[in-house]
């Protein structure tokens, strides 16, 4: 299963999640063999990582070379990354509208993939203070895990 983080700009939400929920899936012998997991924006082109962001992964234990080697995308700039996708995840439902629609039919948001209920999840770069863009990436992280248990179990 390709499974495709999106938001807005792919400097927040999208690359945070890439990164965990590819940590989450190598510790699982089962779903490691079947996922793979990517990430790319679909409305403002950033083209890079948000320095908190970086922040919030090195303090999940990633190393700097590994966040440094991220590479923003876009819809436009890699489309096979939408093509290729099995199941594409936004953070909130209008991240669905900037989809092709033929991208559309593989689209849900992360909340519904993880508890099957719609909950937006706030874009934390309009946060400028660092512990509540930290408490939006521990959200993100708890729905990832909760997502990793779904497809576990499936």
């Amino acid at each position: 299963m390709n499974i495709l983080f999106i938001c807005s700009s792919n400097a927040c939400r999208s690359p945070y999640c890439e990164f965990v929920f590819r940590r989450l899936i190598a510790a699982d012998p089962e779903l490691s063999k079947t996922v793979t997991v990517r990430s790319a924006g679909v409305l403002n082109p950033v083209f890079g990582m948000d320095h908190r962001t970086k922040h919030a992964l090195s303090l999940e234990g990633f190393s700097e070379a590994e966040i440094n080697a991220f590479r923003s995308c876009f819809s436009w700039t890699h489309p096979s990354r939408f093509r290729e996708a099995d199941v594409i995840i936004g953070m909130t439902k209008s991240h669905g509208r900037f989809l092709l629609p033929s991208w559309r039919k593989k689209f849900t948001t992360l909340s519904e993939a993880a508890t099957g209920t719609y909950t937006a999840i706030p874009d934390p770069w309009f946060e400028p203070r660092r512990k509540p863009y930290l408490k939006a990436m521990d959200i993100l992280k708890g729905y990832l895990e909760q997502y990793a248990a779904v497809l576990n179990t499936n």
